[in-house]
């Protein structure tokens, strides 16, 4: 994959595409963690949050016996806690933090996601955690014109993308680091005024396993470092130049 330079690659946007920011732990264990997590995540955040909002989702209904004969609800949350534009998602293997738009800045979700994986060791549940995963959203509206804003070439055998618009998923690796890069368009986004858009979507995500539970607590910091650094030389090679400096970009120094 051929990258751009670090040096090309901004440090911020003044115009930020970016819808949300995903990072989620997964971890084997006993079942009722999921159960635990809500109660103790509670306690935690309550205290600087007091507007902190609990939900159960769904698959709390479902028996813990019938979830774990079902693979595919193995890292699907059971609880959501919301406070502000931050939300963290618990399920029987999975802790996720979520941020949506406005974006904090790195070292505010950086800040916030270690604090999270701190309180999940502290709280002895999450015992043998097996892999992080770092994925942002980003959304471009507008109508087919904006694919002249990505660096993208679609053809299969003769045949090009029609009217109708196409879905691309593709695993990639970066840095070391396994990773996915999926593109949409066209795509619906609901805006915060609930105007509804229409554009192209973007979803870029690293991923990083551990060989043991200690490799990955004395690891993950530095870890996350080099995911959010390996989404973001993605993000910025799927875009043409001229995009780049339509959003306002900040290098540094």
């Amino acid at each position: 994959m051929n990258l751009p330079p670090n040096e090309r690659i901004p440090i911020r946007l003044g115009k930020e595409p970016l819808v949300e920011a995903v990072w989620e732990l997964r971890f084997d264990g006993e079942e009722s963690v999921g159960s635990a997590l809500p109660g103790i995540l509670y306690e935690k955040y309550h205290r600087e949050n007091p507007d902190l909002k609990v939900q159960a989702l769904p698959l709390v209904r479902m028996p813990g016996e019938v979830r774990s004969l079902q693979p595919s609800f193995r890292y699907m949350p059971m609880h959501s806690l919301k406070f502000g534009n931050f939300v963290v998602f618990t399920g029987d293997h999975v802790v996720a933090l979520s941020v949506s738009a406005p974006y904090p800045g790195w070292s505010c979700y950086c800040e916030a996601i270690c604090r999270l994986a701190h309180w999940m060791k502290e709280s002895g549940l999450v015992r043998t955690p097996t892999q992080f995963s770092l994925r942002y959203t980003d959304f471009f509206e507008g109508d087919r014109q904006i694919l002249g804003n990505f660096r993208l070439a679609l053809k299969a055998g003769s045949y090009e993308p029609s009217e109708d618009g196409f879905q691309l998923q593709m695993g990639i690796k970066v840095d070391g680091m396994a990773g996915a890069v999926q593109m949409a368009f066209p795509a619906q986004m609901t805006h915060q005024d609930s105007r509804i858009r229409i554009g192209l979507v973007t979803h870029v995500q690293a991923n990083w396993t551990a060989a043991s539970a200690t490799t990955f607590w004395a690891q993950y910091e530095a870890s996350l470092g080099v995911a959010k650094a390996a989404c973001h030389k993605v993000f910025f090679n799927l875009l043409t130049d001229e995009a780049i400096k339509a959003m306002d970009p900040v290098y540094g120094a």
